[in-house]
């Protein structure tokens, strides 16, 4: 593999910030030229490191709410295993699913319309592979606070740890079969130019403009961003949950831990942590420092805290496809 140096990091964390952005907009942030810009874009795609270009969609505003749960394996073979990762990865309702290391061993999310759609799935799930799955947690996410990917870059000022986007919450609105399209088409590949998206949906190109700043303004689409095989830059994902003594001080603890440039994401959730956090490391030390720092600025806050490492993302799309 190729060197990946500073210059390749930076169009990244733009990508990352709106992967919509023009060659010309990035070539201005990292000081190169939008062919540059291209050319290493092209790189980054060629050796793996950009896995795709995705759009982040608020699915309460759409009649969705998100739900996951985390898997143990039992009496599973390496072969039925990975049966499991693809029914789950062919699921129309699934967005995100993982291997783990750690407690669990796969970790699975999916968009539900109500609790009844959900208890349906998760029965289809039982009556296959019941007699493989030896535990078992369900997560129901409230809401997620994304941040710039700051790990990415040498230097992190304060000042660039503001939230980036947020999905959770928020009046439902109304969108027709042609808003679905776009979002459908945008979900896997957010730097698709307008002209190719209404060439493939038969719409014009203003349409479409127009289609896409409404889903903005509505608060349905969230940004777009950038999905990394980032153990070709020598991180690794971790999951970070929490559980305090004071739940008083969640807010402090907030405030505090979205100066760290590895956090990127902060979950709250019902039926599971008080408080969950998503972090790029090079190595578990930096989690258990993570930790450390913090009870050193909060003593006696926090009762417990776990650890996941999400080993291998098989999928990460923001929208359902029923």
């Amino acid at each position: 593999m190729g060197k990946i140096d500073l210059k390749d990091r930076k169009i990244l964390y733009q990508l990352d910030l709106n992967s919509r952005a023009t060659l010309e907009e990035i070539g201005n942030k990292v000081d190169l030229s939008k062919n540059v810009v291209a050319y290493r874009i092209n790189r980054l795609l060629k050796m793996g490191v950009i896995r795709n270009f995705f759009t982040i969609i608020n699915p309460f505003k759409i009649g969705y709410f998100s739900i996951g749960f985390y898997l143990v394996y039992q009496y599973a073979t390496s072969d039925l295993k990975n049966e499991i990762i693809k029914y789950f990865v062919k699921d129309k309702n699934t967005w995100f699913v993982a291997s783990l290391d750690g407690r669990f061993d796969l970790g699975v999310s999916l968009w539900v319309k109500d609790l009844k759609d959900f208890y349906l799935r998760w029965e289809n799930v039982l009556k296959k592979y019941r007699s493989y799955i030896a535990d078992h947690m369900f997560i129901n996410y409230v809401q997620a606070h994304a941040y710039p990917h700051s790990y990415l870059l040498d230097e992190c000022r304060d000042a660039d740890r503001k939230e980036l986007m947020f999905t959770g919450g928020g009046e439902q609105v109304k969108i027709n079969d042609l808003d679905i399209q776009v979002l459908r088409v945008l979900s896997s590949n957010a730097r698709m130019p307008t002209i190719e998206i209404a060439n493939k949906l038969n719409i014009s190109a203003g349409v479409i403009k127009h289609r896409i700043k409404k889903l903005e303004k509505l608060g349905v689409i969230q940004g777009y961003r950038l999905a990394m095989d980032i153990s070709k830059l020598g991180f690794k994902d971790f999951r970070i949950d929490f559980d305090f003594k004071d739940y008083n001080q969640r807010k402090q603890i907030v405030r505090y831990i979205i100066r760290n440039p590895h956090l990127t994401d902060i979950f709250t959730s019902i039926g599971h942590a008080d408080l969950q956090l998503h972090v790029r490391v090079k190595n578990i030390d930096t989690v258990h420092k993570i930790m450390n720092d913090l009870n050193i600025a909060f003593p006696d806050i926090v009762r417990n805290y776990g650890y996941i490492h999400i080993s291998k993302i098989y999928k990460q799309n923001y929208m359902p496809f029923e």
